[in-house]
């Protein structure tokens, strides 16, 4: 070794004297870029090895300088100031098939030296092209962009703006207590969604008093409610008004069991038939006969008769009077007179109001 020594020296120095810029060891010709020309097919190289402690004791290093560090067994480079040690392989490995190197096990930190993720990035991340994922985006503070297309879930624990249309192949969950989905103009707060306790709530916000909460069918606007509780059948395009169907009762407010409905009406001709009588709520089973002269008696399906109900019949002809009488729970007649008292067919109408039923 001492031997080898000497001979290094004694090459640089004849090098030097025959004013040749490249030396050559194991080669007679040094390539002319290099100013050390090492040829071997069994031998490598091997830069100084010492501690950590040596390595940092020494003085003044140059940049470019290299030592093998034996404390942590790693190949450190002296760059810009500060000594880093160079990767190996054994964290990195270049693609078969791409020009790109990768890592299929750690993790890796931008901002932060105990990442938590494949990638942790202590700070905004910009992207000048768009952001793909083919899994979860998940997000505690907000999410901007143009745009986001996402064939999974979007889950967002903060705010979600959105400046443009918002387009779902499958769900939007919204799972939080009292979450509103906000509707605004140039940040003027307009109507809302929320969901509050197990009721849902939609309508104007406060402060917009003009505005009213409007149900649209097919492109037409068909019923609105203003802010006094007004509720609005509107035109549809036919020039109609619409039909409210209540399944059983109208009530007041001050009075939740009175039933303001009739419980049933019709419209009888003096010899009725199905083709010119109709009693509603209608089944097969409601029954319209006339039983003797001016004599009709009117049976339903279910008890919607009582003695108390108020029972209102009016005579469609001129100069004719009619009465009705209780017969049972599901049958009343009538009996349709001439103003002289005579017993007379008559077509009539009728209304069956209880407030009780």
């Amino acid at each position: 070794m001492k031997q080898l020594g000497i001979l290094i020296v004694i090459a640089f120095y004849t090098a030097a004297a025959l004013g040749q810029t490249s030396v050559g060891i194991g080669t007679n010709a040094p390539h002319t870029s290099a100013a050390l020309d090492i040829t071997s097919n069994n031998k490598g190289l091997l830069v100084p090895r010492m501690s950590n402690t040596a390595r940092l004791s020494i003085p003044s290093p140059a940049n470019g300088l290299l030592v093998y560090d034996s404390s942590f067994h790693r190949l450190y480079q002296f760059q810009d100031g500060v000594w880093r040690y160079m990767l190996t392989n054994e964290s990195w490995i270049q693609s078969s098939t791409r020009n790109w190197m990768y890592n299929s096990s750690d993790s890796i930190g931008i901002g932060t030296s105990a990442p938590t993720e494949k990638l942790d990035v202590n700070g905004n991340i910009r992207s000048r092209q768009g952001v793909r994922a083919d899994n979860n985006i998940n997000a505690s503070g907000d999410i901007m962009a143009a745009s986001v297309t996402s064939t999974a879930n979007m889950i967002v624990n903060g705010n979600a703006s959105i400046g443009s249309s918002l387009t779902t192949y499958g769900n939007i969950d919204l799972d939080a207590t009292g979450t509103t989905l906000q509707l605004q103009t140039n940040a003027d707060k307009k109507a809302f969604f929320q969901l509050s306790g197990n009721d849902l709530r939609m309508g104007t916000n406060s402060g917009n008093s003009s505005g009213k909460t409007v149900l649209r069918v097919n492109g037409d606007d068909v019923a609105s409610i203003d802010r006094l509780a007004n509720i609005d059948l509107l035109s549809n395009r036919f020039g109609y008004r619409g039909n409210i169907t209540v399944g059983w009762k109208v009530c007041r407010f001050a009075d939740p069991d009175i039933n303001m409905l009739p419980v049933a009406f019709g419209n009888i001709a003096a010899n009725p038939d199905y083709t010119n009588s109709w009693v509603t709520p209608f089944l097969l089973t409601n029954e319209f006969t006339k039983i003797s002269t001016g004599q009709y008696d009117i049976s339903f399906y279910a008890d919607f008769v009582t003695p108390y109900s108020a029972i209102i019949i009016t005579p469609k002809e001129p100069n004719m009077l009619c009465i009705a009488t209780w017969v049972s729970m599901r049958k009343f007649r009538v009996q349709t007179f001439t103003r002289t008292g005579a017993r007379a067919d008559c077509a009539f109408s009728f209304v069956v109001s209880d407030p009780l039923n």
